[in-house]
């Protein structure tokens, strides 16, 4: 399988995965999957090409939070938190346009104790 961004091919060279790409800035993904033409090199089994988005002559933006920490000390979810960045607009130079993405995690999986301990003195 290959993967490509804008038509472009990566891959990992340390362990031969696909780029990371933010989930926002991916604006189409396109799978093209047997009978592929020599355009597309070494592929053998597939290809996926994500197309990603570009800035407009309109100011835009998008925040999303995910988070699975609802508040109650007996929970005993990952608590995994999550957000999301989407930006993208003109620029001062004159028809030049950007867009910028990114997401992070946070996750504090260490087990937490439900009951309080005590120790005992001596």
């Amino acid at each position: 399988m290959q993967f490509q961004i804008d038509g472009v091919p990566v891959r990992d060279p340390s362990n031969g995965n696909s780029a990371d790409l933010a989930a926002y800035a991916v604006e189409n993904t396109e799978q093209i999957m047997g009978g592929l033409d020599a355009q597309y090199g070494n592929a053998q089994s597939g290809v996926v090409n994500y197309q990603t988005k570009e800035g407009t002559d309109r100011f835009e933006g998008e925040v999303y939070f995910q988070t699975d920490n609802y508040g109650e000390p007996q929970n005993t979810f990952d608590n995994m938190d999550k957000v999301f960045v989407g930006i993208g607009g003109p620029s001062p130079v004159k028809n030049l346009t950007y867009y910028f993405s990114g997401e992070g995690t946070y996750q504090d999986n260490y087990p937490n104790a439900i009951g309080m301990r005590s120790t005992a003195g001596s």
